[in-house]
């Protein structure tokens, strides 16, 4: 049994990555209207690049474990914000491809935070911790917009 010490902080973080992953999830579904570009060919690339990314966020989980797998997914979707930012005005005709880049991490992300809790918390306090740290990044969610 772990102790709770050791359980407190790893609410801590938790909630920490849960709120960073939900509120870009959000926020990157809130903003696709106000990119460059066509918003249906964003939105076209951004639902695809989803379930492309809730799909490979399992197969990370084979290969890497949850820490790698999350550090991945961070580092694609900020390799796609990065390229949104620099390249999305002058390269409007990628901006699907970089949109596309952004949700692929974003998604993955977000599935792999479900797929975490039930490993980093003891079976008693695992559905209390997936309550407490869904909750408190709905409300820090809320000032995405």
């Amino acid at each position: 049994m772990r102790s709770s010490r050791a359980i407190a902080i790893n609410l801590a973080i938790m909630i920490y990555i849960w709120s960073s992953i939900s509120f870009t999830y959000y926020l990157a579904s809130f903003q696709l209207k106000y990119l460059p570009g066509d918003i249906f060919d964003n939105s076209l690339a951004s639902a695809f690049a989803q379930s492309f990314g809730i799909i490979i966020s399992g197969a990370f989980t084979k290969f890497f474990n949850k820490k790698q797998a999350l550090i991945i997914s961070y580092a694609i979707s900020f390799v796609g914000g990065l390229l949104i930012l620099f390249f999305g005005k002058s390269s409007v005709s990628l901006m699907p491809f970089f949109v596309g880049v952004a949700r692929i991490g974003i998604s993955a992300g977000f599935n792999l935070i479900y797929l975490m809790n039930a490993e980093v918390f003891p079976t008693l306090f695992a559905a209390t911790a997936m309550g407490i740290c869904n909750l408190l990044a709905r409300i820090i969610t809320i000032l995405s917009p």
